[in-house]
């Protein structure tokens, strides 16, 4: 389900990074959707002897997943779990808080922005939006098309308050020029600016899936909510799930949402939501007779750990748009054969995002004709284990 463009947008954002014990690539593509609504995170040293890898699938909106990206590690460190030293518990501390962030007004003024205009490379909500480096041409293109999002936001949130209102009896008399950007940029960074505007915030519209793997030492810990995964390439390449999609027709996720008021009809929570965990979608998480980890719709993780072994290859973070159109054994197979390949070559940059790459452009479908695979966002994480893989 879903609206569809006339063509994809192939386009793919990608990033690689490495230390002594990983190597990764990353990249995320729109495909056929009329908006990308994923992101991730990529962190080597979330502390000394930590990395935090991480794919966000939104839905109803980007500024969950965005919103997740930025805060879900910080959020993390912050748990007295944590802290304590125990990451399987500082995991499940973290989603549930980060729920309660998007929920307090403070969180608005960022949520707010990523939904109207995001961010690629920069820490407030539309500092860098113009393009450093862009020509005063692609300025002034780029400048309309912000000044447009945020009259469709300014009109959204109108209708909001006014749902029998025309939106063509919508008037907004501004345009904003570039010291505005600058401004905006300063006040939109989610640190409680201009609180006064955000009273009546009940939190954001969207959600987003969200499965996290956190290394420490030789240990793995996977906490995933929702139907994005994660998968090992353990010796051989045998494909092992370290996270199970979350379902609403799966027998434990049906129960919670039944007990909680909730109904599944057609594979879907309510009839709409075809996912039963995540972050945010708030709209599910209004029973107040019960608990975080009890409502229809949860973002509270499951949470599976590994032990890392000789033998052990690579790692695949990623969204439904992947697993929709390839199974996990299938996924780990292809990045494989090309890891193979690239490793007995002697590349000195082993550049992994090219795999991510060609992954997205494997699952592309050709068409939006058919069932809708392949017609989603794209959103791949692939960490090498540099420590213990022995394919080279």
């Amino acid at each position: 389900m879903g609206a569809y463009l006339s063509q994809p947008v192939t386009r793919k954002d990608s990033t690689d990074g490495a230390d002594a014990r990983f190597a990764y690539g990353t990249t995320a593509m729109q495909g056929w959707r009329t908006n990308m609504e994923d992101a991730h995170a990529t962190i080597l040293d979330l502390d000394a002897d930590t990395a935090f890898f991480a794919v966000f699938d939104g839905h109803g909106g980007k500024e969950v997943a965005m919103y997740a990206a930025k805060r879900l590690h910080e959020t993390l460190k912050e748990t007295e779990s944590y802290v304590a030293g125990d990451v399987a518990r500082g995991l499940e501390e973290s989603f549930l808080a980060l729920d309660r962030k998007m929920l307090a007004k403070e969180a608005a003024g960022e949520l707010k922005a990523f939904r109207a205009g995001g961010e690629k490379d920069d820490s407030s909500g539309f500092g860098g939006l113009l393009g450093d480096g862009a020509s005063a041409e692609e300025q002034k293109n780029r400048r309309a098309e912000i000044n447009a999002k945020l009259r469709a936001a300014l009109i959204e949130q109108v209708k909001e308050s006014n749902p029998d209102i025309d939106e063509n009896d919508i008037k907004f008399d501004f345009e904003l020029e570039d010291g505005d950007f600058n401004e905006i940029a300063s006040s939109s960074g989610g640190d409680g600016a201009d609180d006064a505007s955000h009273e009546n915030w009940t939190g954001p519209q969207a959600g987003a899936t969200s499965v996290v793997v956190c290394v420490r030492g030789d240990k793995v810990y996977c906490a995933n909510a929702g139907d994005s995964r994660a998968v090992f390439s353990r010796k051989g390449g045998e494909a092992v799930e370290m996270s199970e999609d979350h379902k609403p027709m799966n027998d434990g996720e049906r129960k919670r949402i039944i007990n909680a008021g909730g109904f599944v009809s057609e594979g879907r929570v309510n009839g709409s939501l075809a996912l039963s965990r995540a972050l945010g979608d708030f709209e599910y998480k209004m029973n107040k007779e019960l608990d975080e980890k009890q409502q229809a719709v949860t973002a509270f993780p499951e949470i599976r750990e590994f032990q890392l072994q000789e033998g052990d290859e690579f790692m695949i973070l990623a969204c439904d748009g992947i697993w929709d159109v390839m199974s996990s054994q299938e996924c780990v197979n292809f990045v494989r054969e090309r890891l193979v390949a690239k490793l007995k070559s002697g590349e000195s940059d082993l550049k992994l995002s090219q795999i991510c790459e060609e992954l997205c452009d494997r699952c592309l479908a050709p068409d939006t004709r058919g069932s809708g695979l392949g017609c989603d966002n794209m959103s791949v994480v692939v960490v090498l284990l540099k420590k213990f893989c022995s394919i080279a």
